[in-house]
C-alpha cells in the first residue's frame, strides 16, 4: 500500500492555518452580550410575555423586545438566550383536533358553546 506524508513543513502550515481559523471564530461575547447563532454578539434583554426577541442586526448591538402580532402569542417571558417567537393563534385547527376526541354529543355541545 502506498501511502504519501506530508512534508515537514506542508504539514506545519496546515497546522498554522488551522489555529489561525481557530482563533478567529470567538465562542464568547463581552459580559452582558450573548452569541447569537448568526455569530453576532448582542446586548442582552429580557421580554415580558406577549413579547419576542428580535436579535440585533450589528455586532454589539441591542436586542429588542417587540409585542406579538394581534393573532400570535408568546404566554411565557424570554430573553436573548432563549428568543422564542410568538405562536401564531389558530382557535379552529385547535377545536377541531379536539372536537376529534369528544362524543358525537359532547361535539354537539361544544358546536352550540361556540355560536
Amino acid at each position: 500500500m502506498d501511502t504519501k506524508r506530508m512534508s515537514a513543513p506542508a504539514s506545519l502550515w496546515l497546522m498554522s492555518v488551522v489555529c489561525f481559523v481557530l482563533s478567529q471564530s470567538r465562542s464568547t461575547c463581552p459580559e452582558n452580550q450573548v452569541l447569537h447563532s448568526n455569530g453576532r454578539c448582542c446586548q442582552y434583554v429580557r421580554c415580558h410575555p406577549q413579547h419576542y426577541v428580535r436579535i440585533c442586526n450589528t455586532e454589539g448591538g441591542v436586542d429588542v423586545c417587540v409585542p406579538c402580532g394581534p393573532n400570535a402569542y408568546l404566554d411565557d417571558p424570554t430573553d436573548s438566550y432563549f428568543a422564542f417567537d410568538c405562536l401564531e393563534k389558530n382557535c379552529g385547527e385547535a377545536n377541531a383536533q379536539f372536537a376529534h376526541f369528544l362524543t358525537g354529543s359532547e361535539q354537539t355541545q361544544v358546536q352550540d358553546l361556540r355560536v
